[in-house]
């Protein structure tokens, strides 16, 4: 009795009915059995995320393959182990040679190591970075980044990122100060990733923020020249002027001259501004800039405030294809899913692999194959502001 496909190892229910043929006891017990991976099989596994904030979600996939080089059994059953956060399911079953299951962070910090096996078959562990333990760099900043010779109070302003860019929130920010005092020492980070605090200080202090093991500091100083601020408006991506709001007070003199440079090589001279001043400005490239803004009095006294900017790219677009289980003469159906879950598609254009197109509005379709053999299936994703992704899923269409 075969497993259901030609020279492939049967399945350990299939190999317990050859055995206890005719003992009906024996039979109902073995009929419960799970299916695992036959001897020398390989897993792999992929995440869709290697670093997630403290209240984030990644996908594992688990591919398992037999040594002949084919997928297991569909229903094979894949466990699934981490060291940090939980996953769900913790047991799932193959589909086409892949089983799924869902890594949570639950609030919790530190580096996740998962794992898979099946059988005798398990596979290498990987690194998920989760919550305090993703962050990778701090951007910190003050506004303004002086105060007036008899005090005043600056926002602190902390932003969480991982190794690839990507915001953090959910993550336990500790502030300290050289000088003055603090009205919070102790910040999560919120939805945009960023943690703040206020100081309030009658002399230069150095504020230093502290999570997961990265620390980021920012001085304050104290100046009787003019007073200037500095604050980037929304988040500026690559591509998209980003817009700038520029205070300035003058201090006992008039201002003469304030210049604004954006960290790129590129600066703006706003003459003798005083108040609010909106500048815009375009940059080419994502990462994080030092933008300084300069004010200089009719005396020539200086002052001078930084902040970073971070400017981000244009998020990338991803999108996954999944079918049923495909047979000649029979319809498959197909699902496509497009991560950011809010991109608004004007469209999919499916192409079957066995020389049939189709276009959707719509990430869900079918199709009938008139012969068997394994095809390779994409679909084309094209988004309403002229972004697109690509999405390709191989299956083997039985006879």
């Amino acid at each position: 009795m075969s497993g259901g496909r030609t020279g492939r190892p049967m399945s350990n229910r299939s190999v317990c009915w050859g055995v206890v043929l005719g003992i009906a006891v024996a039979a109902v017990a073995c009929d419960k059995m799970s299916l695992t991976a036959p001897t020398e099989s390989s897993i792999t596994l992929f995440a869709s995320r290697t670093a997630i904030p403290a209240n984030g979600v990644a996908e594992i996939t688990a591919s398992v393959i037999e040594s002949a080089g084919t997928p297991v059994h569909n229903g094979t059953v894949v466990t699934f182990t981490t060291t940090v956060g939980a996953l769900d399911p913790v047991e799932a079953r193959t589909e086409d040679g892949k089983a799924t299951a869902r890594l949570m962070a639950l609030g919790q910090s530190g580096v996740a190591e998962v794992r898979a096996f099946s059988g005798g078959a398990a596979a290498e562990a990987i690194e998920v970075a989760v919550g305090g333990g993703a962050v990778s760099r701090i951007v910190l900043s003050a506004s303004p980044g002086t105060v007036p010779s008899d005090g005043g109070t600056v926002t602190i302003t902390a932003v969480l990122l991982d190794e690839h860019g990507n915001r953090l929130d959910g993550v336990p920010v500790v502030f300290t100060a050289s000088a003055g005092e603090l009205d919070r020492t102790a910040v999560n980070s919120g939805p945009r990733g960023e943690a703040r605090t206020r100081l309030t200080t009658t002399e230069e202090a150095e504020v230093t923020a502290s999570a997961g093991g990265e620390t980021a500091s920012v001085t304050v100083a104290v100046s009787a020249g003019p007073l200037v601020s500095v604050a980037v408006v929304g988040t500026p991506t690559e591509g998209t002027p980003a817009t700038f709001n520029v205070t300035v007070t003058p201090g006992p003199r008039a201002i003469r001259d304030v210049v604004i440079s954006f960290g790129d090589g590129a600066s703006a001279s706003l003459g003798a501004t005083s108040g609010t001043a909106t500048v815009s400005h375009l940059y080419e490239d994502t990462g994080t800039f030092q933008v300084t803004v300069t004010a200089t009095d009719v005396s020539g006294q200086q002052t001078e405030v930084s902040t970073s900017v971070v400017v981000d790219s244009v998020q990338a677009l991803n999108v996954s294809v999944t079918a049923s289980a495909p047979s000649v003469n029979e319809t498959t159906s197909f699902t496509a899913t497009v991560f950011p879950g809010d991109a608004e598609v004007r469209r999919y254009e499916w192409d079957f692999g066995d020389g049939s197109t189709l276009t959707t509005t719509g990430g869900t379709t079918s199709h009938v194959y008139g012969a068997s053999g394994p095809v390779t299936v994409t679909v084309t994703v094209l988004l309403t502001d002229g972004r697109t992704g690509v999405g390709r899923a191989s299956i083997f269409v039985q006879p």
